[in-house]
């Protein structure tokens, strides 16, 4: 199968059987254009990927035209890894189901959007516009409660104190994480993404209310991260229980230029001191080859219990603490 720009997987050429097919469509041809109407199309089983589509395609050639109605699932998202050739580092049964539709040529609008995985569900909408030379993404999703450990099947272990991150981020000589999206990427993309959680739960972290907007534009970024409280549960001796530590905020600004990719302003506020409170601050001229980093930081509370406890430390202290440095 081949289709003008559409670069299909090695992996998915190999013909992974997905089960059994059928389909059933009205294909016309007017004024030189090939359209399909009346599309109903059902692919595969529940034990790897079961795709449902049905509706119309005006111009199958610009991809025009098009109202089409599509549901996908399975019994287990890993199992994807068959088709993709890739591991997916998730795990539970999946379901999506998406309503596409065009503005105009080029322009596609996903709405509703539904994802649920592992009986979890994000809602909402989402708008690709390739009308243009830039690429723009916008985005407006939700959730109710999202248990991220049942989603991620590395999150269920119980985390345990490992310096060798640590000892392999200075053997490296890097002090940042890795810059996850190419600088190249950034410039040639517009977006705009916006979501919304009532609660968040990551291991022993409870986050809620958390809203998350982050956008690029001209090479520039911008995030913005809010959580009214986060909690903890701790585990150790007497501070065992949940602990609230407050809101947390993390804004941050960049830009992309050339191969690569500067931070100008960076901040991490948050935690009560109460319990812990953290302040996390600075820039970097290029996170690609970690030159130019300028980070200082201040953690303090009244009780040094439940630093460690956050920490999972194999030691103990108590009494009121204060670290900072640059």
């Amino acid at each position: 199968f081949a289709w003008p720009d559409l670069d299909i997987p090695q992996s998915i050429k190999q013909l992974e059987s997905i089960g059994p097919y059928d389909a059933s469509l009205v294909l016309r041809v007017h004024a030189g254009k090939i359209g399909i109407s009346d599309l109903q199309l059902r692919a595969g089983s529940a034990d790897l990927l079961a795709v449902s589509v049905r509706g119309d395609v005006a111009d199958v050639k610009s991809l025009a035209g098009i109202k089409l109605d599509m549901e996908a699932g399975g019994r287990e998202v890993a199992e994807l890894s068959r088709l993709f050739g890739k591991p997916i580092p998730l795990q539970g049964s999946y379901a999506l189901k998406i309503s596409i539709h065009d503005r105009k040529a080029g322009a596609y609008r996903f709405d509703p959007f539904i994802l649920a995985l592992a009986e979890q569900q994000i809602s909402g909408a989402i708008e690709l516009d390739r009308s243009d030379a830039t690429t723009r993404i916008t985005t407006d999703l939700s959730a109710g409660e999202i248990d991220l450990t049942a989603m991620v099947p590395v999150l269920e272990e119980k985390i345990k104190p490992d310096v060798s991150g640590i000892e392999q981020a200075v053997d490296q000589q890097r002090v940042l994480p890795e810059w996850p999206v190419p600088p190249q990427l950034i410039r040639q993309l517009d977006a705009d993404i916006r979501i919304r959680a009532n609660r968040v739960m990551v291991a022993d972290l409870d986050i809620s209310d958390l809203s998350i907007k982050a956008g690029s534009q001209k090479n520039e970024i911008k995030l913005h991260a809010e959580a009214r409280t986060v909690s903890y549960r701790g585990v150790l001796d007497e501070h065992a229980g949940s602990h609230q530590m407050g809101g947390v905020v993390l804004a941050a600004s960049g830009r992309a230029a050339g191969d690569r990719m500067a931070i100008e302003s960076f901040k991490l506020s948050g935690g009560s001191p109460e319990t812990v409170f953290v302040l996390l601050q600075g820039s970097a001229a290029d996170t690609i080859r970690q030159t130019g980093i300028n980070l200082t930081f201040d953690i303090h509370g009244q009780e040094a219990g439940y630093l460690w406890q956050l920490l999972r430390a194999d030691f103990r202290a108590s009494g009121p603490f204060s670290l900072s440095g640059s």
